[in-house]
């Protein structure tokens, strides 16, 4: 039976599409900083001088309908420190992620009012980290990363939260703490001091996350299942010619 290269050739790119959403998504919120210094630059959570805690909502329309297990996230330095000045050092982190009931622009300086439902531990140790600030005006890579331990399964429909503690004063080699990339933004954040709790709607520091989305069959079985779609129609058509 012949079947056209023009119906194997789209039933093909369609499966080779569908096995493309296998395929890591890496986004940047917010988007427009990917690749571009932010507009600001801050030491929060990664200082001594403030508290230990540390809140972002990330508003979920930033994440262009990326969904899947988050394995990791990113940090990057500010590119206003001096060129080729190294920061080393490390921290003892708990790091949370969840949902939150609030959005960048209704951050509350009241921690249990940002959530929905308790957050979920995905990494807690010490990070050990080695950051050069490039010389010239463009962004630092996304240096400070933080592997989990275990995934967190973001749904694309809600608010992210990202919950930062300090557990141990952090060694660093910069005695004001790290100056990391900032950004005005779909985000916002809350944390403690030692005159009170601030927070700032609207700001944070610009992260990269590593998202694994839901599995879906591999291209090969698609494959093998629409040519065979492909060639039944035609063959039933022929059969319903041959009883006529």
């Amino acid at each position: 039976m012949f079947v056209s290269r023009r119906r194997v050739g789209r039933m093909v790119a369609l499966a080779s599409l569908l096995g493309c959403w296998n395929a890591w998504a890496v986004p940047v919120v917010p988007g427009g900083f990917a690749t571009v210094e932010g507009d600001g630059n801050n030491v929060i959570p990664f200082t001594n001088d403030f508290g230990s805690f540390y809140q972002q909502i990330y508003d979920v329309g930033a994440f262009a309908g990326a969904s899947g297990a988050i394995n990791s996230l990113a940090f990057r330095l500010d590119s206003n420190q001096p060129a080729g000045i190294p920061v080393a050092g490390r921290a003892n982190l708990s790091v949370k992620l969840g949902t939150s009931a609030a959005s960048s622009q209704s951050v509350s300086t009241v921690f249990a009012a940002n959530r929905a439902g308790e957050p979920v531990e995905v990494f807690n140790g010490v990070l050990n980290f080695s950051l050069l600030d490039l010389p010239g005006a463009g962004p630092n890579p996304f240096g400070l990363r933080i592997d989990f331990d275990r995934p967190f399964f973001f749904d694309g429909m809600q608010n992210l939260l990202l919950e930062l503690t300090l557990l141990a004063p952090l060694v660093v080699t910069d005695p004001l703490g790290i100056a990391l990339d900032a950004a005005t933004g779909p985000f916002g954040r809350a944390f403690d001091t030692s005159f009170g709790n601030l927070a700032n709607s609207g700001f944070g520091l610009i992260t990269q996350f590593d998202i694994t989305p839901a599995a879906v069959p591999e291209p090969a079985p698609i494959v093998l299942f629409l040519l065979g779609l492909a060639f039944a129609f035609p063959l039933r058509r022929l059969c319903g010619r041959a009883d006529g």
